[in-house]
């Protein structure tokens, strides 16, 4: 019997349940001091980190409530948005909270701005464009003045 106190307390230990009544064998058989001192002994000779434990088990048994509602639901057909009315608009990502206004306005925003940019950013590449042109004009007029003919400069000279 002591073993296999020993052996439940362990594995209530590990799986963070000691808070769940013992078996009927123990409970009737063995008084609760003798459960408190088997506890006890194994702490002292096996310490282990019960509140991890514990924390993992309520983790464990979260995650398995929300997947049995979540195949209640998918059963009973339930999962269609509840946002006041059926064949309701799902959002982006299938996002039961319905569409974004805010999200339309921050896309709307964004692709105007972007606009804006390419605008500016042709505007400045015409005006590069004609700028280049302009000096590509004085260039050739200042490179024409820089030219003589030699006919001209001669009957120049009386």
């Amino acid at each position: 019997m002591g073993n296999r106190i020993v052996s439940v307390l362990q594995g209530r230990r590990e799986a963070g349940t000691l808070d769940m009544p013992f078996p009927s064998d123990i409970t009737n058989a063995v008084r609760p001091k003798t459960i408190e001192n088997g506890l006890h002994w194994l702490r002292k000779q096996y310490p282990m980190d019960e509140d991890a434990a514990i924390m993992t088990r309520i983790e464990r048994e979260e995650r398995e409530e929300e997947e049995r509602l979540y195949r209640h639901v998918k059963e009973q057909g339930l999962h269609q948005p509840q946002s006041g009315h059926w064949g309701a608009r799902l959002g982006e990502g299938k996002d039961v909270r319905g569409e974004s206004v805010f999200q339309k306005i921050r896309e709307k925003n964004e692709a105007r701005i972007l606009e804006e940019d390419e605008k500016e950013r042709k505007e400045w590449l015409e005006g590069e464009a004609a700028e280049q042109a302009k000096l590509q004009k004085h260039l050739k007029k200042n490179t024409q003045l820089q030219k003589y003919n030699e006919a001209a400069v001669v009957e120049g000279k009386f």
